[in-house]
C-alpha cells in the first residue's frame, strides 16, 4: 500500500506492494502457473494540501510487460487503492510513481525496488519527491566611473564698456578621464559672442546694462560652468536722464551712482541689490549687512508685533507683549510718566520731564513750529528725539560757535565718507533712529526738517546756540 504525506515543499509517499496467497481448493491439483504467482495491492492515501489530480504508477522487472495506470487522488479525503495480481514471482521489481500539481508548476517523482515471493506478501516504501518550478532570476549590474570637467580658469577684459564695444573672454578646463573630447559654449543675458563654441572668444556688448556671461564645460556626460558679470556702459550716461541699460545718472558717489550709471552696491542706500535681503538696515528686521532679521521673540530686538524683547518676568510675557508699564521700558504710559528714558537731562528718574533753566529759555525763545520733542505725541518719535538731545547734550559733539550738529553724525569721515556710508559720530545710532533711516541720503535730507525728530533735535541745539547758550550748555 502506498502512501502520501506533505510536508512543506516535499511530498513522502509510502508505496506497500502486497503480495497475498491465492486461495487453495482442496478439490482441485494446484498448478505450476498458481504456484509462481502472486498478488500486489497498491494503495496511496493523500494528505491534505497536496493538490494532486492523479499520481501515475508504472512497475516493471523480470521481463514483465510494465503495469501502468493512474490513480484518481483529486477528490478531499481521497483514498485509492490498486489490486495487481498475476505478478510473478522474481527479484529486482521497480515501481515508479509520478504526478503534476494541478497549477502546473510542481512535479513530484519517486521510485523504489521490490521482491516478489510466490504465496507471500511484500512491502515497498516509495519517497514522492516534489520540487517547484522556480520564480525568481537574477541581475547582473555593471557600473562605470566618469570624471566630470573642471573649469581651472577664465577671463574677461574689460568688465565694462560701451554699448557696442568688444569685450574679450576666455578659459581653460581639464577633466581627468584620458582620451575625452571637451566641448565649450558661452551664453549671455544679452549681446553675443563672435564664437560661442571656442574657449577664448569676443563678446559684443550690444545690450546696455549689467550682463552675465556663462562658460558651460561638457564631456558628453556632466558639465561645469561658471559666470562673469560685465557691465555694457550706456554711452548717455551722465546726461542726468536715465537711459536704457542704466540704473542712476548722473554718476555721484552721494547718489551712489557710479561712472558707468551704475548703483553701488552699498547696504544702506535704500535699494535692494545683489544677496541683500533687505534695504535699508533699521535694526528691527533688516540688520546693519541688509540681511533679513527673522521676527522671533526672545532675540532682544523690538520687531514688528513685539512691544518688548526680551522675554522678563513681570514686565514683558513669553509673546513679547508688555506686561505693566514701567519706567524705563522705552514707553510713555501716559497715566503715570511724562518721558522716556529716565535719567536724562530732561527725564528724572521716575519718568517726569525736568523743566530746566535750559527748557524755559528755549519755551520763550525758540520756535515752537521747528524745536522741541513735545510736538511728537508719546511713543517712538518722541523718544527717539529726547535720546537725540541728550546724546549731543551729554557728548558734547556739537560743541562749536555754530552748534552745528554734523560731527555728532559724520565723526572722522568727511563729507563723501559720510553720505557713502562710513560716518562714525558718537550720537551714530541716536540720529538714524531719529532719522527713522540708516540710509545716509533719507538722513541728509530730514537733518533740519521738523516733521522729522531729527530736524525737531537739530533745530533745538541751533536755537540753544543762538537764544540760550547760557542756560543750555553744549
Amino acid at each position: 500500500m502506498i502512501r502520501t504525506v506533505a510536508r512543506k515543499a516535499t511530498f513522502l509517499a509510502a508505496a506497500t506492494l502486497l503480495v497475498g496467497s491465492l486461495a487453495v481448493n482442496c478439490s482441485k491439483k494446484e498448478t505450476a502457473s498458481e504456484s509462481d504467482v502472486g498478488s500486489v495491492g497498491l494503495a496511496v492515501q493523500l494528505s491534505p494540501g497536496v493538490n494532486l489530480l492523479t499520481v501515475g504508477y508504472r512497475v516493471t522487472g523480470n521481463g514483465i510487460t510494465p503495469l501502468t495506470g493512474n490513480i484518481a487522488v483529486g477528490e478531499p479525503g481521497a483514498t485509492v487503492a490498486v489490486l495487481l495480481s498475476g505478478i510473478p514471482a522474481g527479484l529486482g521489481y521497480l515501481v515508479e510513481l509520478t504526478g503534476t500539481s494541478t497549477d502546473g508548476n510542481t512535479s513530484c517523482a519517486g521510485s523504489a525496488t521490490f521482491n516478489v515471493v510466490a504465496n507471500q506478501s511484500s512491502s515497498v516504501t516509495v519517497l514522492l519527491q516534489c520540487r517547484a518550478v522556480g520564480t525568481t532570476g537574477s541581475v547582473v549590474v555593471t557600473g562605470g566611473i566618469n570624471n566630470c570637467p573642471a573649469i581651472t580658469s577664465y577671463v574677461a577684459a574689460p568688465l565694462a564698456i560701451g554699448t557696442g564695444g568688444i569685450i574679450t573672454v576666455g578659459s581653460t578646463a581639464a577633466d581627468l578621464d584620458p582620451m575625452t573630447t571637451l566641448s565649450y559654449a558661452w551664453t549671455a543675458t544679452g549681446g553675443t559672442f563672435s564664437s560661442a563654441t571656442s574657449p577664448n572668444t569676443t563678446y559684443n556688448c550690444s545690450v546696455a546694462g549689467a550682463q552675465t556671461l556663462t562658460i558651460t564645460v561638457s564631456d558628453g556626460t556632466c558639465t561645469a560652468a561658471a559666470t562673469i558679470p560685465v557691465t555694457c556702459v550706456a554711452l548717455s550716461c551722465g546726461n542726468g536722464v536715465v537711459n536704457a541699460g542704466e540704473q542712476c545718472d548722473p554718476p555721484s558717489a552721494a547718489n551712489f551712482c557710479d561712472q558707468n550709471c551704475q548703483i553701488i552696491p552699498v547696504c544702506g542706500n535704500g535699494t535692494r541689490e545683489g544677496s541683500e535681503q533687505c534695504d535699508p538696515p533699521n535694526g528691527t528686521t533688516c540688520d546693519s549687512m541688509c540681511r533679513g532679521i527673522p521676527v522671533v521673540c526672545g532675540n532682544g530686538i523690538i520687531q514688528p508685533g513685539e512691544s518688548c524683547d526680551p522675554p522678563v518676568a513681570g514686565v514683558c510675557s513669553q509673546t513679547c507683549q508688555a506686561v505693566v508699564a514701567t519706567c524705563g521700558d522705552g514707553m510713555i504710559n501716559q497715566a503715570s510718566e511724562q518721558c522716556e528714558p529716565p535719567n536724562t537731562a530732561s527725564c528724572s528718574a521716575t519718568c517726569q520731564t525736568i523743566v530746566s533753566a535750559c527748557q524755559m529759555c528755549e519755551n520763550a525763545n525758540c520756535d515752537p513750529a521747528a524745536t522741541g520733542c513735545s510736538a511728537f505725541p508719546v511713543g517712538a518719535q518722541r523718544t527717539a528725539c529726547l535720546n537725540l538731545l541728550d546724546c549731543i547734550r551729554t557728548t558734547h559733539c556739537a560743541n562749536n560757535a555754530f552748534g552745528d550738529v554734523q560731527p555728532c553724525f559724520c565723526g572722522t569721515a568727511n563729507d563723501i565718507q559720510c553720505l557713502s556710508g562710513s560716518a562714525n559720530g558718537v550720537c551714530l545710532m541716536q540720529i538714524q533712529a531719529a532719522a527713522g533711516s540708516m540710509a545716509p541720503d533719507v538722513i541728509a535730507m530730514n537733518f533740519t526738517d521738523p516733521a522729522f525728530p531729527i530736524g525737531r533735535a537739530v533745530n533745538t541745539i541751533t536755537c540753544d546756540v543762538e537764544q540760550c547758550s547760557t542756560q543750555c550748555p553744549r
